[in-house]
């Protein structure tokens, strides 16, 4: 039996008879709107046994909005931020406890996992269900964060407002693109560098840089 080694670019975009859907083990790579479109599909799995790599692409499940949790397999190695683009339902992003590139909190936010760390540093994608459900208002960062990944907030048009850590020293390309307007409050004295997209102009209200007095 032939195996199957790549899920193509728009392999199933559109397809919405789709309700769920088991990667093989076999697959290191989900292309760019792979399952794009596929607004009935609620579940995803991924078959673990033998698998060595994934990646997972830009916009690879773009736009499946019934999705409300997803759980990532130890042998992800590469996953872009912008995967989960307008799946305005998930509230969970969990990551195998073993694998070495990401890891979640208890809120099930996705972050970048350091080499014998389970320190939560870089903050990688924020499910937009998750913000959502708290009402837009995001003030469960943690203190040891210092970096917020590009694309991390991008398009979620639930925010209100984003409490940003003050241990926090960059904000990549695009972390705050969003459409709806926000307040960012930077708490205490944050130094930081930005990315030359961060905030898109048109989509921030205020910017608040309490520092101390």
């Amino acid at each position: 039996t032939a195996s199957i080694a790549v899920i193509g670019e728009s392999a199933f975009e559109n397809c919405l008879q789709l309700t769920s859907f088991t990667v093989p083990a076999t697959v290191t790579s989900i292309a760019t709107k792979a399952f794009a479109g596929c607004e009935s599909l609620t579940s995803i799995q991924f078959a673990t046994e033998g698998a060595t790599e994934l990646e997972i692409a830009d916009f690879a499940f773009m736009n499946c909005t019934r999705i409300a949790t997803i759980t990532l397999p130890d042998h992800l190695d590469e996953f872009r931020s912008t995967a989960f683009e307008g799946c305005d339902s998930i509230k969970e992003i969990k990551v195998s406890a073993t694998n070495k590139h990401y890891i979640n909190d208890e809120n099930g936010i996705l972050y970048k996992k350091e080499e014998n760390s389970t320190a939560l540093t870089e903050l990688l994608f924020y499910p937009k269900g998750l913000a959502k459900e708290n009402n837009g208002v995001i003030n469960n960062l943690p203190s040891t964060l210092t970096t917020i990944g590009g694309s991390a907030f991008s398009n979620n048009n639930y925010l209100v407002s984003v409490t940003i850590p003050a241990s926090v020293t960059v904000i990549d390309n695009n972390a705050f693109s969003c459409l709806q307007t926000y307040s960012a409050t930077i708490t205490d004295a944050a130094s930081f560098t930005t990315g030359i997209t961060v905030i898109a102009s048109q989509s921030i209200s205020i910017l608040i840089l309490q520092g101390n007095s």
